[in-house]
């Protein structure tokens, strides 16, 4: 079946818009899109065509990217304009290729699932630490920040505090989505989802070295208890 551009989609498409690795410095004179380029900021490296199926049984595709510096699924429009989801909330799920997302507070990519049960992970980009500039450049880390500069990144505008430098890190969390709502994938979270299998969880985890930040031993978890 094939899905055209409705105007549905402009409606609920808005306009103009944890695990670590190396983090990424940005200074407040900096330009954040040459500081954070789109192969960091963006799920995918360019942008593809997905499908958004919404919960009225319709569907719309669109050329599609999942921006980790924003939290937000993002899409082409026929001006080829870069425009972010809004009214999430009508969305179903969306697919890009072969992958899946689903909105339940924050975009959740999914990574296996089992009887309406999903093992997903969210990806950001987050700010890991700041340093304000003090006397001889010297940096050090600040909560406190007085005078800032501002700068823009898709419509919105951020601010920067003066003499300070930014560090961004990517995280990933991981989460189980059930028709309970969403919690964290952790000994508590899966014994909440399958509450029934308690003593089977736990028996589980002493007869197995699981690491809760691990996607494969998620997995592994996951399948023992689908």
């Amino acid at each position: 079946m094939k899905f055209k551009l409705l105007f549905i989609l402009a409606c609920v498409f808005g306009f103009n818009s944890k695990s670590q690795n190396k983090s990424i410095e940005v200074n407040s004179t900096d330009n954040l899109k040459e500081v954070i380029p789109e192969n960091v900021s963006m799920r995918f490296p360019q942008f593809s065509e997905g499908i958004a199926y919404f919960k009225n049984g319709t569907a719309s595709s669109a050329f599609l990217n999942y921006n980790l510096l924003l939290g937000e699924m993002q899409f082409i429009d026929t001006k080829g304009d870069t425009l972010s989801i809004a009214k999430v909330e009508s969305i179903d799920y969306i697919t890009i290729g072969n992958n899946v997302f689903y909105y339940e507070k924050g975009i959740h990519e999914l990574i296996i699932e089992s009887n309406s049960v999903k093992l997903t992970k969210k990806e950001k980009l987050e700010v890991a630490d700041r340093q304000k500039i003090g006397g001889y450049g010297m940096p050090s880390s600040s909560g406190s920040i007085d005078n800032y500069s501002s700068y823009a990144l898709e419509g919105r505008v951020y601010n920067l505090a003066l003499n300070q430098k930014v560090f961004f890190k990517k995280y990933i969390s991981y989460h189980i989505l059930s028709n309970k709502g969403a919690v964290i994938a952790n000994k508590n979270g899966f014994i909440k989802t399958f509450p029934g299998s308690k003593k089977s969880i736990e028996k589980f985890l002493s007869e197995n070295n699981i690491d809760f930040k691990k996607e494969e031993d998620l997995k592994k978890l996951f399948k023992f208890l689908g």
